[in-house]
């Protein structure tokens, strides 16, 4: 299969990812019931890595392999959250550097950074070092929008 011309729909009613290749029918769901209001997928540009915005869930799961990714598959780093059963807002803590809350997109810049746009703290988080990542539950190395990773209102808290 031609990975170039893979393109990657969101079915929200089902709560899925599906790969859906020029055939234009899915040769992969991927997600069912492990995703919540899915709004981004984006491909890691120094590897082969899947990262699905799971927002519903507040949280960010990577698939290292996209070329052998199964309905099975489990993701193989979970940015957001400690556990791939955890999904409360913040990782169910306090706001920190840690957890988000309602992801609402993201993109890798060329170093592999993943900047998230942390919709609910009001702000947009960088994780780096992503790929290399073994642990879930990395903390962010850069926020902006807020003063601090422990506040979380509008317009910086003015």
């Amino acid at each position: 299969m031609n990975q170039g011309a893979w393109i990657y729909v969101f079915l929200f009613a089902w709560l899925t990812i599906s790969l859906v290749t020029a055939q234009a029918k899915p040769d992969l769901v991927l997600g069912a019931g492990m995703l919540s209001l899915p709004e981004g997928v984006l491909l890691d540009p120094n590897s082969d890595a899947l990262n699905v915005v799971d927002t519903g869930n507040s949280r960010i799961l990577r698939f290292d392999d996209r070329a052998s990714l199964s309905a099975s598959s489990v993701p193989s780093l979970i940015i957001g959250q400690r556990t791939l059963n955890s999904t409360a807002l913040n990782a169910g803590r306090n706001t920190s550097a840690l957890g988000l809350a309602q992801p609402g997109g993201a993109c890798m810049d060329g170093l592999g950074g993943l900047w998230v746009a942390d919709s609910l703290n009001n702000r947009v988080m960088l994780f780096v070092g992503v790929a290399n990542s073994t642990v879930s539950g990395i903390t962010a190395v850069l926020q902006l929008g807020q003063p601090t990773f422990q506040t979380s209102r509008a317009n910086q808290g003015g």
